[in-house]
């Protein structure tokens, strides 16, 4: 079965987050619902990451994000030979655009997805990059993209919307003993196609804000660690079977004292004790 539809789609009103139509925010996992809050539940987290992707891909901000963010994604696992493709900025934004969603149908799709891709882009993402790409593609995706296709199915976990109720899960387990902030320009997402399972990962960096270890004359944070959103769906995108946050990496500033690193590295393990596979001691 194709990918593409020809018909009208359901509104895209959102009833979270800010709406893909241009809508105020609502409450969502972005606020009220965070730890701290009396909505947070650290059990629930995974089924609100689920329900966010189980949403119409005309009601997540995908359309916004993708070409914010796709030089920062790529595919693993392309063809016989499990081909990593990684998008870059070298291209303009409507063509890095048209890339990935030609990537990702020639990977998951049928041939006349792929050439319904080719046909109708451009009848919507101005070609030269004039005017608003995010709102071109969303109208895209209304009128070229059902979600019952995998690709949407991939799309819909490729957002910033998806990631928060993992965010606040890493936040809930280390904040109160491991202030951090985000760095910034680390996001990225990836895409795995393994046997019998497709896997959407996301992965960010954070850095800390210990006061106490404060130096003037090196004012970064004493230590950053890297952490990883990893959802897994089966080979059809019916259904995502796993969802987890993995603490990936630990990076310590040069003057930070052994018995520093290992207070760290001890609460990190507490709060992620099968999640810890790579640190630098």
């Amino acid at each position: 079965m194709a990918c593409m539809c020809f018909g009208s789609k359901t509104d895209d009103s959102d009833d979270e987050g800010t709406s893909s139509s241009g809508g105020k925010p609502t409450v969502g996992v972005k606020g009220p619902s965070g730890p701290g809050s009396t909505d947070w539940k650290e059990d629930e987290w995974k089924d609100k990451t689920r329900d966010i992707w189980s949403r119409d891909l005309v009601n997540l901000p995908v359309h916004m994000d993708i070409p914010r963010l796709g030089a920062r994604m790529k595919i693993v696992g392309l063809g016989e030979e499990g081909e990593e493709k990684a998008f870059t900025e070298d291209k303009s934004r409507p063509e890095l655009v048209k890339e990935i969603l030609l990537n990702i149908a020639q990977a998951v799709e049928d041939p006349q997805s792929v050439e319904n891709i080719e046909n109708h882009y451009f009848d919507h993402i101005d070609a030269e990059g004039k005017g608003d790409i995010a709102q071109q593609l969303l109208k895209f995706f209304q009128e070229h993209v059902s979600d019952t296709c995998r690709m949407a199915k991939i799309l819909k976990a490729c957002h910033q919307k998806i990631v928060f109720p993992g965010f606040y899960q890493i936040k809930s387990k280390l904040y109160s003993q491991l202030p951090f902030k985000d760095l910034r320009g680390t996001w990225t997402m990836s895409i795995h196609l393994i046997k019998g399972r497709i896997e959407v990962r996301h992965r960010k960096r954070q850095v800390s804000l210990s006061k106490e270890s404060y130096n003037p004359d090196n004012p970064a944070g004493e230590f950053d660690f890297e952490w990883e959103l990893r959802m897994v769906f089966d080979s059809e995108l019916q259904f995502m079977s796993n969802v987890d946050v993995l603490v990936v990496h630990i990076n310590y500033r040069d003057d930070v004292d052994e018995e520093r690193r290992k207070d760290v590295k001890k609460i990190i393990v507490s709060a992620f004790p099968e999640m810890l596979y790579n640190q630098t001691t």
